[in-house]
């Protein structure tokens, strides 16, 4: 990941003022060398208008994505070589990237480096996506995430009508979702809402997304994690 400032190592022809912002120091770069149209970084090259690499090996940037809180279908981090040739992922740790970074990068020196005393872990890219719950379970509890998001949202509610009322009208939703899917297996529920509004979609992104997860269940399947 690139900071918000650049500096380059001494001798390459690319020394900023440390004390100089991200877009200065990006407007020194492109003086020194017009960015490349296609866009090649390394060798001293600039990548955009707010960074400038030092030199180093040629690579291209085919595509920036940001997010939060980067999140895999089991809500579990994928760390290690991916499907694709020369392809290394850390990613999807959620909300526990931060706090976990010295174990992921010792992980990732170790794997790039060829280390031999390597942190075993069962979170490889090309895994099955894991499972601690059943769906019935996992229903239940979407059901209870959504009422709570509804009280906290000021919702309403009649006072003659019971407190677990608004559960069972929003388990409705994930239980047709399961029916669909036809698997025994749960996924979690920060992803079921997303996945379920799918389920009863015609098209659009959510729907796509849904008969993305559900061809990938019935492909891979999943690995039963016991407590």
């Amino acid at each position: 990941m690139l900071a918000g400032r650049a500096a380059a190592r001494p001798g390459t022809g690319y020394e900023h003022d440390p004390e100089a912002g991200a877009e200065a120091q990006g407007q020194q770069c492109r003086q020194e060398q017009h960015l490349r149209s296609d866009r090649q970084v390394g060798d001293g090259g600039c990548a955009g208008s707010r960074f400038c690499w030092a030199r180093g090996p040629s690579a291209r940037i085919d595509e920036w994505r940001v997010g939060n809180r980067p999140v895999s279908l089991d809500t579990y981090p994928l760390i290690g070589w991916g499907p694709r040739e020369n392809l290394y992922l850390a990613t999807g740790t959620y909300r526990d990237g931060f706090h976990n970074s010295p174990l992921i990068a010792k992980i990732m020196a170790d794997d790039l480096l060829g280390s031999s005393d390597r942190y075993e872990h069962p979170f490889v890219p090309t895994r099955a996506p894991f499972s601690v719950m059943t769906a019935q379970e996992s229903a239940a509890e979407t059901a209870y995430h959504t009422a709570s998001l509804a009280y906290e949202a000021s919702l309403n509610w009649p006072r003659f009508w019971s407190h677990d009322a608004l559960p069972r009208l929003f388990l409705q939703s994930p239980q047709k979702m399961y029916e669909d899917l036809g698997e025994p297996y749960g996924l979690s529920p920060d992803l079921v809402r997303l996945l379920a509004r799918g389920a009863r979609s015609n098209d659009g992104p959510d729907r796509d997304a849904y008969l993305r997860v559900k061809s990938l269940l019935q492909t891979r399947g999943v690995t039963t994690l016991s407590d």
